[in-house]
């Protein structure tokens, strides 16, 4: 709300206003101050004065957010204030000592390189985040339950004094020691991103949430801390990380540390786990069913069984050693990176939900993607798709709208090893589905997000053959075919799929047997192709309808 000089009131109401208690701030003159007031009663009178201006305002027990224009470099506001928020101007100075019935104090994301709260004995709630302030003082703020000093370039914290501390944000600053062990009520403390080499929390016994990321640490106990719930230790310097005792984790974000080895077969709560950037040659997450998000990317796994975890939605695992993986389980998949291993092979026809797969840089020869009618982003580059292989992945992408924005990368760069391959495909029926087809060129080259160049191939979907054969596994016959089809395979049949030489899909039948009869009658007499999907793969075989 922006407040200007005309909100005057009588002189009658301006005495009421308490004078004696006030906050002065320094301020640049002629710009808007935003503010957040809350009074210790309902119809407070306060004022507002910069310069030759005054503001006169009634306030009661909620907080209420105005606007004033600074008519000169102090702004003070007189009365009885007792929640006070103040951040995100430009202020420089902050004056509190007089106003020591300060409960609440939030004068984050300022100019402030000094802050001075001694006389704030009841402060309970202190954020002064984001600022320059050098040295912090609280010892006599003994009330203090949130400390919120991240953003700063603190080089000492003391809060000895501060047992009533439940949560603590000092985030960012220069600290190489923290002492927490007078803070046994702590339940919450993010020192991330400073220089600490030890962290001792074996004290604080009722912490839920613990973020230490991107500081210097060798070794960290939770043993102690069993109410633990989430846990980021991210960028330091861990060999060891003994988590056995936390069985109330649901987030573990443990990520570019020097672990060799992750036991958290304890942690049957688990939702999230980011465990990339270590040295893992083996992790075992089958106890681990509720996980949503997996990330161990750039390790040294070589097998990665996810058959237990059903609700995975997100997979990393790329930069890995893997040759085989199996997400026939994962139904609810919607992000997949396997970038950079040994996989051959990758069936992702159960994978539905589908929108984002990264699988370049491997060795796959064919893939399909006719199952997954939400993917919009593909990265396929460098494997080792021939034209033929091109063409049917082409023809097995679903059909976007423009405002989609599906992209396809088919090419890192014309250095690939199949980029004539590539150009002998027909990158119109990808064009024809409303997908974009660039090449990668390593995220940041000239050639990144640039149409790949115009392709020679003439394929045209449900033409020909273009999908895996393996025509020995089952038969088809009589073929040509009069009133009924039978088909018969080696394994279970999934599905079978009609379609005509437009590439339209005529129709679908659920199997799941070995053997089964199709009803031609209701075909027109013409040529056929018939997509099979089975538990060995995917074989398509043309049929002539008499």
């Amino acid at each position: 709300m922006l407040l200007t000089a005309a909100l005057f009131v009588s002189s009658a109401i301006n005495a009421q206003v308490n004078m004696d208690r006030y906050i002065t701030l320094t301020v640049q003159s002629g710009q808007y101050i935003s503010l957040s007031l809350w009074a210790d009663t309902d119809n407070t009178p306060i004022k507002i004065v910069s310069g030759s201006q005054e503001y006169n305002i009634t306030l009661g027990t909620d907080w209420e957010y105005y606007d004033y224009l600074a008519e000169a470099s102090t702004m003070t506001i007189y009365g009885n204030i007792k929640k006070f928020n103040c951040s995100e101007n430009e202020i420089t100075a902050l004056n509190l000592s007089q106003n020591t019935d300060l409960t609440e104090l939030n004068c984050g994301y300022n100019q402030l390189s000094n802050l001075d709260v001694s006389q704030n004995t009841d402060l309970t709630e202190l954020w002064c985040n984001s600022n320059q302030i050098s040295n912090l003082d609280i010892s006599q703020n003994t009330n203090l339950t949130r400390l919120s000093c991240g953003g700063n370039p603190l080089g000492i914290l003391d809060i000895s004094q501060n047992t009533n501390l439940t949560e603590l944000w000092c985030y960012d600053n220069q600290l190489n020691t923290l002492n927490v062990s007078q803070n046994a009520n702590l339940t919450k403390l993010w020192c991330i991103g400073n220089q600490l080499s030890t962290l001792d929390i074996s004290q604080n016994t009722d912490l839920i949430e613990l973020g230490c990321t991107n500081n210097q640490l060798s070794n960290l106990d939770v043993s102690q801390n069993t109410n633990l719930t989430y846990l980021d230790c991210r960028g330091n310097e861990l060999s060891n990380l003994d988590i056995s005792q936390n069985t109330d984790l649901t987030e573990l974000y443990c990520a570019c540390n020097q672990l060799t080895t992750l036991d958290i077969s304890q942690n049957t709560d688990l939702t999230y786990l980011w465990c990339y950037d270590n040295q893992l040659s083996s992790l075992d997450v089958s106890k681990n069913m509720n996980l949503i998000s997996i990330r161990c990317h750039s390790n040294h796994l070589r097998n990665l069984d996810l058959s237990k975890n059903t609700n995975l939605i997100s997979i990393h695992c790329y930069n890995n050693l893997l040759s085989t993986l199996d997400i026939s389980q994962n139904t609810n998949l919607t992000t997949l990176w396997c970038v950079g291993n040994q996989l051959s092979t990758l069936d992702i026809s159960q994978n539905t939900d589908l929108t984002e797969l990264w699988c370049n840089n491997n060795q796959l020869s064919t893939l399909d993607v006719s199952q997954n009618p939400k993917l919009e982003y593909l990265m396929c580059f460098e494997n080792f798709l021939d034209t033929k292989a091109i063409d049917h992945l082409f023809c097995s992408l679903p059909n976007r709208t423009v405002s989609d924005k599906a992209k396809l990368y088919i090419l890192n760069n014309e250095e690939d090893a199949n980029y004539t391959d590539v150009l002998a495909s027909n990158k119109q029926n990808a064009l024809n589905k409303n997908w974009k087809v660039y090449y990668y060129d390593d995220w940041d080259g000239p050639l990144h997000d640039t149409n790949i160049p115009a392709t020679s191939g003439d394929y045209e979907c449900g033409s020909g053959i273009s999908t895996i054969e393996n025509k020995a596994s089952i038969k088809l016959y009589p073929n040509p075919a009069g009133s009924v089809l039978n088909i018969e395979s080696s394994g279970i049949i999934h599905k079978v799929e009609v379609f005509n030489f437009l590439g339209q899909l005529l129709d679908a039948v659920d199997i799941y047997k070995k053997s089964c009869q199709y009803n031609t009658e209701k075909l027109n007499k013409g040529c056929y192709i018939f997509k099979i999907n089975t538990e060995n793969g995917l074989v398509v075989e043309k049929l002539i309808k008499e």
